[in-house]
């Protein structure tokens, strides 16, 4: 369970739901959204054509804070 207590803690619930990164979520939402792509995104699209700010999305993330409780 994630430390959002909203669902299971899976790469598809960080990147797309979870509560916790809503911060991240819309800043990398934002930037996908400025060069022409779509939102929600594919984890194929993440990857090919926005794995700069993908990485970026991750780096923010806090990962103490995803702790599982």
């Amino acid at each position: 369970m994630c430390s959002c207590n909203a669902g299971e803690q899976t790469s598809e619930h960080l990147i797309y739901e979870c509560d916790l990164l809503r911060n991240q979520r819309t800043i990398l939402k934002t930037q996908i959204l400025a060069v022409g792509g779509k939102w929600p995104t594919t984890n194929s699209d993440l990857v090919e054509k926005h794995l700069n700010v993908f990485l970026r999305f991750i780096k923010n993330i806090d990962f103490n804070a995803l702790d599982t409780k």
